[in-house]
């Protein structure tokens, strides 16, 4: 799919998108208990966000999203939350990952939205051991890293690059991992927040965001999209 067959002819309003949120929340919580018993949300919660096209508030217009701001982002997921918590928190992670997307170098962008702009990614941040060596044009990345909200539905993957002095973030495609499923929590289980594990996966350099970058809010995406959105610092 092209750039342009992916760009929105209309974007959405703030109010818009809240009232497609309360449209749902009868459904949310008639599913929420399910979701805490089976420890995921259900396939028809993720298809209606989808379909009310949250994943795209804060998504590059180059890549079929809405640009909009946090301030509508908010909204939305505040409103989602109000029937079922754990519903709301993984909205807002796939909200929120695909403006951290929009900051990665255009290629990882275009690698990613390849399939189209319905794309949703989830992260792990926290290794309980990790190894990473550099190689030719990338990294080799092995380890296992906690508390992957969402993981089930996400294509993709930002992992925090293991190190104690540095915490890029690295692009991984969901077929270079395995998802563990461990997620037995007393609150917000619905979330099915799992471990990931990767052995010996080949990162690309240009799937490599720094974190320098993202501090000082001078990211490759950033420049190249050149909107007040993704040159935000992020800490």
């Amino acid at each position: 799919m092209t750039v342009n067959q992916m760009q929105v002819e209309r974007v959405p309003n703030q109010a818009e998108l809240v009232a497609r949120a309360e449209a749902l929340l009868p459904g949310l919580h008639e599913r929420a208990r399910v979701a805490e018993e089976r420890r995921r949300l259900s396939d028809d919660t993720v298809r209606e966000f989808r379909a009310a096209e949250f994943h795209k508030i804060l998504q590059p217009r180059r890549f079929g999203g809405f640009e909009l701001g946090f301030d509508t982002a908010a909204e939305v997921i505040r409103t989602l939350a109000t029937a079922c918590g754990s519903s709301g928190w993984v909205a807002n992670l796939f909200i929120v990952h695909n403006w951290q997307i929009g900051l990665f170098p255009i290629q990882a962008q275009e690698e990613y939205w390849a399939d189209g702009s319905d794309q949703v990614c989830s992260t792990a941040s926290f290794a309980t051991h990790s190894e990473m060596k550099e190689v030719d044009g990338g990294f080799r990345l092995s380890g296992r890293w906690k508390f992957s909200s969402g993981c089930d539905f996400a294509g993709w993957f930002i992992i925090l690059k293991p190190s104690p002095t540095c915490m890029d973030w690295l692009l991984v495609p969901r077929s270079d991992l395995d998802i563990v499923d461990d997620w037995f929590v007393s609150g917000l289980s619905g979330t099915g927040s799992k471990d990931l594990i990767l052995d010996d996966v080949f990162v690309p350099e240009h799937r490599r965001l720094p974190i320098m970058d993202l501090a000082t809010g001078t990211t490759p995406g950033g420049k190249a999209h050149g909107i007040p959105l993704a040159r935000l610092p992020f800490v």
